[in-house]
């Protein structure tokens, strides 16, 4: 008989709650999010075409409840105008771009899911995920 101890893998691949460091912030992932919860999610982001409301949906529901409220602030913030005795070159280091929100989901959906995405960098290029390696094949007619 063939048995999986799930519980065990995906416990082991977690381990601690992962952290990340953006515009000088530190925040946290939930170890897990429950399913009803994360298809709850889903479905509140994919009702809405407003992309802030969908951003701050997918990040209550991924960090602990602590950060969101931190997160979300550090999010609205935009590009609003540097605070009167800080330098403007150093304000836009604690801004919140768009690379970096991506780059955020990303990870938090492949840790919280369990399956990296098709283009993560957890992976070489190129390399195959899993079984034998492909045989090449030509689609010119052999030589007669």
């Amino acid at each position: 008989m063939v048995t999986r101890d799930f519980d065990a893998m995906l416990a082991e691949s977690r381990g601690e709650r992962p952290t990340f460091r953006v515009g000088g912030q530190v925040y946290t992932l939930r170890r897990k999010v429950g399913v009803k919860a994360w298809f709850k999610m889903w479905e509140a982001m994919r009702a809405t075409e407003d992309n802030d409301i969908a951003n701050e949906r997918f990040f209550s529901t991924v960090l602990i409840s602590r950060d969101v409220p931190r997160f979300l602030e550090a999010y609205r913030r935009g590009d609003e105008p540097a605070p009167d005795g800080v330098d403007p070159d150093d304000w836009e280091d604690n801004v919140m771009d768009v690379a970096a929100l991506d780059l955020i989901s990303e990870w938090a959906m492949e840790y919280l899911s369990g399956k990296p995405s098709a283009d993560s960098s957890s992976s070489s290029p190129g390399a195959n995920r899993t079984g034998v390696a492909p045989k090449p094949v030509s689609l010119t007619p052999a030589a007669a």
